[in-house]
């Protein structure tokens, strides 16, 4: 239970020193499934549901920002009483961890790994190494405004429409093949 009230929902799997799990962004903790077996053993795997993902709706109306997501990791941690944490986060996760340091520190965290994230996610004159190398501001404004009308479709554009070659195959020649994730 978050400290506004909000339930995250939370898998723990395993024994041993402690493994935190942050998944992307529309994503939920079934992202991490492919690992359990080979980190069971060893770790004791905490995989959420961030706040707003996983299918689960919001009780509160306080808005699932990064700034409260790395809060509710810290709920999180304080909740289970986890200290010297190894913390994974992929996309979405590890922005919440980059949040989460920059509030609270490397309280209770032991190891970092950032998967597939920028610290920054736009790119201009400055940063250089936004999503795909070319996310400016026009491109992130007219994906903001296709996310208000198509949700689902704007979300797999933005994944078909990046650096990895299959993805963007895949998208463009084999778009009934997404069905399953439109839905």
């Amino acid at each position: 239970m978050a400290d506004d009230g909000e339930r995250i929902h939370v898998k723990i799997s395993g024994d041993g020193p402690p493994i935190v799990m942050l998944h992307g962004w529309t994503a939920s903790h079934r992202e991490w499934a492919p690992f359990l077996e080979q980190l069971t053993s060893d770790y004791r795997v905490y995989r959420w549901d961030a706040r707003g993902h996983g299918g689960h709706r919001l009780l509160c109306d306080t808005v699932p920002t990064v700034q409260r997501m790395a809060r509710d990791l810290r709920n999180l941690f304080d909740h289970y009483q986890l200290d010297q944490v190894i913390a994974v986060g992929h996309s979405l996760g590890a922005l919440t961890l980059w949040q989460y340091i920059m509030e609270n520190g490397c309280r209770n965290l032991r190891k970092v790994c950032i998967i597939d994230q920028s610290p920054k996610l736009l790119t201009d004159d400055t940063w250089l190494n936004g999503i795909y190398g070319d996310f400016d501001r026009e491109r992130s404004t007219a994906f903001l405004r296709h996310l208000a009308s198509d949700f689902a479709e704007s979300v797999l554009r933005l994944g078909g429409m990046g650096l990895n070659q299959r993805a963007r195959e895949k998208y463009r020649d084999h778009p009934q093949s997404l069905d399953k994730a439109r839905k």
